[in-house]
C-alpha cells in the first residue's frame, strides 16, 4: 500500500525523481530511451503525451523563473540567452496543463527559423500580457504557465543530464500588474 500511495501522490504532483534541473529547466534524460524509468513512463501515460527519442531531441520544461518563483500570466519574463547545439528548435508557453494559451494574437511559440538575434547569435523573448517590441509571447490571465524548449536533432541525445547552467535561456521577471 505504502508504495501504491507513493507512486501516486508522485503521479499526482508530476514529479520524476530521475529528473535534473539546471536553473529553472527540468529535463528527463532517459526519457525516450529504453532506459526510461518507471515514473516517467506513468506520468507519460497519464498525460498522453509521447516522449522525444534520445535521436529526435530534447524536451525541458521550466515552471519557475531564474530565482525560483513560478511563472505566472500576471507577471512579464524576459527569456535570454543561447541554447546548446540543435538543428532547430521551439520554445512554447502552456498552460499548467500542458495546453497552448489562448491569446488574441494567435502566437504560441517561437522557433529557430524566426526569432530575432543578436548579433552574437543570443535572443531575448518577452512573455507577456501586454504587446513588446522583438520577440514576444502572449500571455493571458494571472493562471501559473510552463515554457516548454524542444532542441531537435541535437547532439545532446540523452546525454541531456550533463548540460550546463550556461548553456540553457535564463527566464527573469520583469514585473508583476
Amino acid at each position: 500500500m505504502l508504495g501504491l500511495g507513493t507512486t501516486a501522490w508522485l503521479l499526482e504532483r508530476k514529479i520524476d525523481i530521475a529528473a535534473v534541473r539546471v536553473g529553472p529547466w527540468v529535463v528527463w534524460p532517459r526519457s525516450g530511451t529504453p532506459e526510461i524509468d518507471p515514473y516517467a513512463r506513468a506520468i507519460y501515460a497519464q498525460s498522453g503525451q509521447i516522449a522525444l527519442a534520445s535521436a529526435e531531441g530534447v524536451l525541458l520544461l521550466a515552471d519557475m523563473d531564474d530565482a525560483g518563483t513560478p511563472l505566472t500570466g500576471g507577471c512579464s519574463y524576459r527569456i535570454t540567452g543561447e541554447l546548446p547545439p540543435a538543428r532547430f528548435w521551439t520554445l512554447s508557453v502552456a498552460t499548467s496543463a500542458g495546453l497552448p494559451i489562448d491569446n488574441a494574437a494567435g502566437r504560441y511559440a517561437f522557433t529557430s527559423a524566426e526569432v530575432l538575434r543578436r548579433s552574437n547569435g543570443s535572443f531575448a523573448i518577452n512573455a507577456a500580457s501586454s504587446v513588446r517590441p522583438g520577440n514576444w509571447l502572449p500571455l493571458s490571465g494571472p493562471d501559473r504557465f510552463t515554457l516548454a524548449l524542444r532542441l531537435y536533432d541535437s547532439s545532446l541525445g540523452n546525454t541531456s543530464a550533463q548540460l550546463e547552467r550556461s548553456a540553457v535561456p535564463s527566464i527573469w521577471k520583469e514585473d508583476c500588474h
